[in-house]
């Protein structure tokens, strides 16, 4: 005990002796936590390797190492240092294993990874190890010393009421059972108890089992949430889309994005440049710009929106500000007032631009509130946000859905 070891990891590459591209890999270093300890400050690792000590169920912990390129790959040698960490051995009699697991070493398109195989470390303090019997809720049972590579002695079975044993495992999940004629101890362990339940008629239910009937309402619950969330995803893909109308409206509504300072952000230009393309087709139509002043903005977002329309060609006199909403509802309904005070009224049909992931809920809330809108979709330019938008919209309408403001 006490002695520190120092533990290499390669990465081999045994189908030839070449450099190739890597583009993600991991292992996963388990150990038991009673046996070993990482030294704080003991890893070296190579560029890019991140790692982590994690705890996992029934005790013991595990040393994480994972790599992932992000520029389409990196070239390693044949045989690469991954990186090398230390253990303080902390046992004073038996043996232990550092096991390699859940290790990959991924495909180019990350479909699926390479075979790999893996070598474990057995470090030995003495032939004498400690087996121990978690009973999980039962009465104790004593630890048993033996010889390494011997058989264990079955013990006593425990009690526990209302239950009888149905056997020993070699894991936490019970999934993984121990034959005392066959398996031999490799090393210090834990054995953990599995049991079913004892009913008034002799018959016998796993733990578990009796319960069953709560995991059937969770996916009764989880299959209801999900046809829920694929018809609200549904309806907001749908409603993204943008209406033809035979005759042009003589009015939009382009309802207000974020403002950086004074700048425009970039979901606001989006919807900007979308305003400009039916502006600019339909001379005629008035354009409302809508939004107020918000935290971090140095004017508002009528303001930013005005100025950029004017700097792209539209004359001033075409564009109205709406300078004092706050929410979407707050943007229809001042813009509508504002546009009855003209003389136009939005039942005839009003145009509304918004991002195409938000047209939906803003075209529900106009119909609600007596507009017939005709939705111009401002499209998302980065498209490696566009699903993270429409996904977090669909939660939008559901909570708006059950909260009933989803009109």
């Amino acid at each position: 005990p006490g002695d520190v070891l120092t533990v290499t990891l390669t990465l081999h590459r045994t189908d030839r002796q070449e450099a190739a591209d890597v583009y993600a890999m991991q292992d996963e270093i388990r150990y038991d936590d009673e046996f070993f300890e990482i030294v704080p400050g003991g890893s070296l690792l190579a560029n890019g390797i991140d790692s982590t000590d994690i705890a996992l169920q029934g005790g013991d912990r595990a040393f994480y190492l994972n790599f992932v390129s992000m520029q389409g790959g990196e070239s390693w040698q044949a045989d690469t240092l991954v990186g090398t960490f230390q253990v303080k051995v902390l046992a004073t009699s038996g043996a232990s294993t550092l096991k390699s697991e859940n290790h990959l070493v991924s495909l180019p398109d990350g479909s699926d990874s390479y075979a790999v195989t893996s070598q474990d470390v057995t470090v030995t303090v003495s032939s004498q190890c400690t087996v121990h019997f978690d009973a999980q809720g039962g009465s104790s049972v004593d630890d048993q010393t033996v010889s390494l590579g011997s058989k264990l002695t079955k013990p006593k079975d425990p009690t526990r009421d209302g239950y009888v044993l149905s056997g020993w495992y070699r894991d936490p999940d019970l999934k993984t059972a121990w034959d005392f004629d066959k398996d031999t101890v490799q090393g210090n362990m834990t054995l953990y108890a599995g049991w079913k339940t004892a009913t008034a008629n002799g018959s016998q239910t796993k733990t578990g089992e009796g319960t069953l009937w709560y995991l059937w309402v969770l996916l009764a619950l989880l299959a209801a949430g999900f046809v829920l969330f694929a018809a609200l995803e549904t309806m907001v893909i749908r409603g993204s889309l943008a209406e033809k109308k035979d005759e042009p409206v003589g009015a939009v509504i382009v309802l207000g994005a974020g403002v950086n300072g004074s700048t425009p952000s970039l979901s606001m230009c989006n919807r900007l440049d979308a305003a400009l393309d039916y502006l600019g087709a339909n001379p005629d139509a008035l354009a409302v710009v809508s939004g107020g002043q918000g935290e971090g903005e140095d004017i508002t977002e009528a303001r930013a929106m005005a100025d950029y329309l004017t700097a792209h060609g539209i004359d001033s006199a075409r564009i109205v500000q709406e300078d004092q909403s706050r929410t979407t509802r707050e943007n229809l309904e001042n813009s509508f007032a504002i546009l009855r005070a003209r003389g136009y009224d939005p039942a005839d049909g009003v145009g509304i631009v918004t991002s195409e992931y938000h047209l939906c809920r803003a075209k529900r809330m106009a119909r609600a509130l007596g507009a017939e809108p005709v939705g111009i979709a401002a499209e998302t330019t980065l498209p490696s946000m566009r699903i993270n938008y429409f996904i977090r919209e669909a939660f939008a309408a559901a909570y708006m859905q059950l909260a009933g403001t989803l009109y």
